[in-house]
């Protein structure tokens, strides 16, 4: 490296720079055609001399000659001339200009007359608008245009002979103001120029006169090596010469990925300009084989402005790596830089040499920067060890959404005022506080706040944060058109915000920015979603396999892989890119789709069987065993409480484990919660997240949880109308898993009884009968059942609530009972006369409700069928006995449950008429091979509820 010129690789770095800005401006001369196979100037000229008599053959002035051949041949005569010896139409572009369309120039000007550009743009699809004349000056549409400043065969406006110049200040006017203003706004490189042409020396003596010191930088490529005089006499004209000689060449290209089609260049110069260009478009300045100065050199003029880089973190790393692609731990490069420095820094010598290389503060920017960027690994070379993940707090800071993820609305607020009295730094933690106000619900706040920052950004010149920041609002226009339009007060008319963040065109403002080309691209793939998008059909993907995988365990088979750690780990990545860069990118359909399909990865996982026994460890399936914090945190927060539920009912999951710090977690979430400052944020974020963690509890059975915190944090919820009608459908479920006190029973159970609105709803009803257990173990009483009774109980809740009937009330709950049920709701009629050892008044309404009921018994008729069976033995119920045999004789399972152990027609014994029959009755029938194996099969379906699992496992 050392060995190249500093001045050219300043003239490089500067046209790279233009390159990047979109401010590079190439113009194109004849040099480029020729290896098309189009003559040179010279060429023509020679040819118009051969035709002209011998006394001018002499003449030295090619304008001159041209001019003479025009007069003497006509006009016509003249351009058919032109264009037979330029090969019009007879030639098709090289790879040069190929290669002058990739360095994306904002313009091209050219004195060529041939249309190759023109044949080059249609095949790269590019959209330039092409000017042939001033007539086409008015009419550019595009950005980019390719100016034909010299006319076109197709107008016949070429610009050759005397005359032409001469005039050319009058025919082409708007052209030439055009071409000259570039020299004062962009940066001008020539291509296909040679020292003496002279399209070359008229140009700058145009523009020289006109701008004088105000003129831009000019660079001209060079294939041949100036001399002195000629060096000099270019750098008073302005122009700097870009020239290396063979081996400066040599060692730029060795950092050039790839050289492309060189070999389709039949001329050595061609061949060389190519490899000029190729290297203004490849070549990075900043190369070097310290892969981590490299990198450094590159992040931390911006580390200000962004820390998290996405996927975009493959444009950071020098092109010569050739391929490098995510893991679920970090990335993969295929170098052997990592894994020798992970050799190096497996010793404590190596160690020592490292910081001191790079010294302390290099060293923690670094490890930040590992970790926001997912970098735990490189290769086989440990980025973020374990003493890192011990210490993390010492190395990055708690922002609101930590606080939010663990229900720290204490610890928020406090944040949320140290950042209201923070003064604006003009960096990436201005954009904290409003981020804030996003991630609770606040949008309209949120945007009030963006819309602050915008303006000091861009006067600071902070052009990275400015994108950022334009494109949250941009990003926040249907949350605060919706959030206004329901709003309780409507003192704030959201049409004018709402169509002045539609009009914000991000694409436009991001090609205008001078910003890096890195930096770029990423944001280019945020605004098309590529990125987030790319990461939402990975991870459906790898949702696939993880159900692929829960599917072959099923069938006996066994497999080794880590979908589930990659798709947490996509998972991760993106939450990393959007919470520690405060940027919005997950609030789209893409981020949704990452977060149900890593969510239905987490527990689809968590429900395949393991296959193989404890002596076999190597050959397991790779399944998550028990939930950590962070899975905790992925279910809690990912999905909206229906969706939630929807997954685990889809994946047949009715319970599941926690490891020791998931269990961390849950306790220090309802601790967070039981402050009860969360009910200051009642916005449907919040809200679900909360309800979330309430469903996740209720699922977790093995932990030790504070009830008395969790059940008053289910109160002020169940307070909230809006979040009552998600939380009443897994309420019971809760109170099933983890009981409350027989006290807050009561109490809540009185809310129920008391709400009109619910009494008839099923959902209640499952709680009542949840809550009725936990106060009858309580040995408590309901006061007042008479004010219930002259309400009207529902059907369900009847038999719950006579269990906590003091005895000198219960036959006025009979009594009622008798008449309310409904003539369809027979199974339940009975097993509530059966249990409060009641007999119905008549044979004839026992009848009645019998036949009412017969589409009621046969969808649910194994525990009415085992009652009426008892009742044939009780001599209590003896009038009903002719209504019952009579039924028995068209009912197989009232036949089975009248002499089960006798029964002749196993095969058709419903799982269900089983497991309600007595345990001895169980043990008895398990003797039979028929009922042993459906049996079997039931308690090993994953759909069955665990307790119940447990009671019939003991049995068996």
């Amino acid at each position: 490296m050392q060995s190249v010129n500093p001045i050219q690789l300043a003239n490089i770095k500067r046209i790279q720079d233009a390159l990047h800005n979109g401010r590079l401006v190439l113009f194109v001369g004849a040099g480029v055609s020729k290896n098309s196979g189009v003559p040179m100037w010279g060429e023509l000229i020679e040819k118009m001399k051969s035709e002209l008599p011998e006394s001018l053959r002499n003449e030295k002035d090619d304008l001159k000659l041209a001019q003479l051949y025009k007069d003497s041949r006509g006009e016509k005569e003249y351009l058919e001339m032109v264009m037979k010896t330029l090969c019009h139409n007879k030639v098709i572009p090289n790879p040069i200009h190929k290669e002058l369309l990739a360095l994306n120039p904002v313009h091209i000007v050219t004195t060529n007359y041939d249309d190759l550009i023109e044949q080059e743009i249609r095949n790269e699809y590019k959209q330039f608008t092409v000017v042939r004349g001033d007539k086409d000056m008015p009419n550019m549409t595009y950005p980019n245009a390719l100016i034909k400043m010299h006319g076109d065969y197709t107008l016949g406006n070429i610009v050759l002979a005397e005359n032409d110049y001469y005039n050319y200040p009058r025919t082409f006017a708007l052209t030439r103001a055009f071409v000259q203003s570039l020299f004062a706004s962009k940066l001008i490189l020539f291509v296909g120029f040679s020292f003496a042409d002279i399209n070359l020396k008229m140009i700058l003596n145009d523009v020289k006169n006109i701008l004088e010191e105000r003129m831009q930088p000019v660079y001209m490529l060079s294939l041949n090596k100036p001399d002195e005089v000629t060096q000099k006499y270019f750098e008073n004209k302005g122009i700097n010469i870009l020239y290396l000689e063979d081996y400066e060449e040599r060692t730029l290209l060795s950092y050039v990925k790839e050289i492309g089609e060189e070999h389709k260049i039949k001329d050595s110069y061609g061949r060389k300009l190519y490899r000029y260009l190729k290297i203004i478009e490849k070549y990075d300045s900043n190369v070097t084989d310290d892969i981590i100065t490299y990198v450094y050199n590159k992040v931390s003029p911006y580390q200000d402005e962004i820390k998290v880089y996405g996927s975009g973190l493959k444009y950071l790393f020098p092109s010569y790596i050739d391929c490098i692609y995510e893991h679920s731990d970090g990335f993969q490069s295929n170098i052997e830089y990592f894994n020798n420095l992970e050799k190096r820094l497996k010793t404590f010598t190596g160690r020592k040499t490292f910081i001191k290389k790079y010294g302390i503060k290099t060293c923690r920017e670094f490890i930040r920067f590992a970790y926001y960027n997912y970098l735990h690994s490189i290769d086989e070379c440990t980025i973020l060890g374990n003493n890192f993940w011990i210490h993390i707090k010492d190395y990055i800071p708690c922002t609101v959404s930590e606080f939010l993820s663990d229900f720290d609305f204490e610890a928020f607020e406090n944040r949320l005022k140290e950042l209201s009295s923070r003064q604006p730094t003009g960096t990436l933690e201005d954009m904290e506080y409003p981020y804030a106000f996003y991630k609770i619900g606040s949008y309209y706040k949120a945007y009030q706040e963006f819309d602050k920052i915008l303006p000091m950004a861009w006067k600071r010149q902070k052009y990275i944060l400015y994108f950022l920041c334009l494109y949250n609002m941009w990003s926040l226009r249907f949350a605060i058109k919706s959030e206004l339009l329901w709003s309780c007060k409507k003192t704030i008319d959201w049409k004018p915000i709402y169509e002045k963040l539609s009009e914000i065109d991000l694409y436009d403002t991001l090609s205008k920015l001078p910003i890096p080309q890195e930096i770029r691209k990423i944001f280019y793939d945020l605004l098309a979603n590529r990125y987030i998008g790319n990461k939402a059909v990975e991870s459906e993907e790898l949702k696939e396999k993880v159900h692929q995988q829960r599917k072959l365990a099923e069938r006996g088979g066994i497999s080794i892989n880590s979908n589930i750690i990659a798709l947490i780990a996509k998972y991760q990545r993106e939450k990393l890119f959007s919470q520690r860069n405060f940027v919005l990118s997950d609030f789209n359909k893409y981020d949704k789709a990452i977060c149900r399909n890593t969510v239905s990865g987490i527990l689809n996982s968590y429900a395949t069987k393991n296959q193989c026994d404890d002596e076999s460890k190597f050959f397991y399936s790779t399944k998550i065993e028990s939930l950590d914090s962070q899975m905790l945190a992925i279910l809690i927060f990912g999905l909206e409480t229906k969706e939630l539920r929807e997954v685990f009912r889809q994946y047949e999951i009715y319970s599941i484990d926690i490891d020791e710090d998931g269990k961390q977690y849950i306790t220090k979430c309802i601790n967070n919660l039981h402050k009860k400052v969360f009910v200051r944020y009642q916005t449907q974020p919040i809200m679900d997240s909360v309800k979330n963690l309430i469903y996740i509890i209720g699922r977790c059975t093995s932990i030790d949880i504070d009830v008395s915190a969790l059940y008053e944090v289910v109160d002020i919820m169940w307070g909230i109308n809006q979040q009552r009608y998600e939380l009443e459908n897994f309420l019971n479920v809760v109170i099933d898993s983890h009981s409350p006190t027989p006290e807050f029973a009561m109490q809540f159970l009185y809310k129920l009884l008391d709400d009109k609105n619910g009494k008839d709803r099923y959902e209640y009803n499952n709680i009542v009968k949840e809550l009725c257990k936990v106060i009858s173990k309580g040995n408590l009483k309901i006061e007042n059942i008479e004010h219930y009774i002259s309400q009207g109980i529902s059907d369900f809740n009847m038999l719950p609530l006579y269990s906590i009937t003091p005895d000198v009330d219960k036959m006025k709950l009979i009594e009622y009972g008798k008449t309310s049920f409904q003539k369809c709701w027979f199974p339940l009629y009975v097993e509530f006369m059966h249990k409060t050892q009641t007999v119905p008044d008549s044979p004839e309404e026992f009848e009645e409700r019998l036949n009412n009921g017969k589409n009621r018994i046969e969808s649910n008729n194994a525990i009415a069928c085992k009652y009426l069976a008892e009742w044939k033995k009780d001599e209590r119920y003896k009038e009903l006995w002719n209504i019952i045999d009579n039924y028995r004789d068209k009912n197989d399972c009232l036949q089975f449950f009248c002499d089960p152990i006798n029964y002749v027609h196993p095969e058709k014994v419903e799982i269900d008429w089983i497991t309600v029959c007595s345990p001895d009755i169980i043990k008895e029938l398990m003797t039979k091979a028929v009922y042993s194996e459906k049996f079997k099969t039931y308690i090993s379906d994953s759909r069955i509820n665990p307790q119940c699992r447990r009671v019939l496992m003991a049995i068996f």
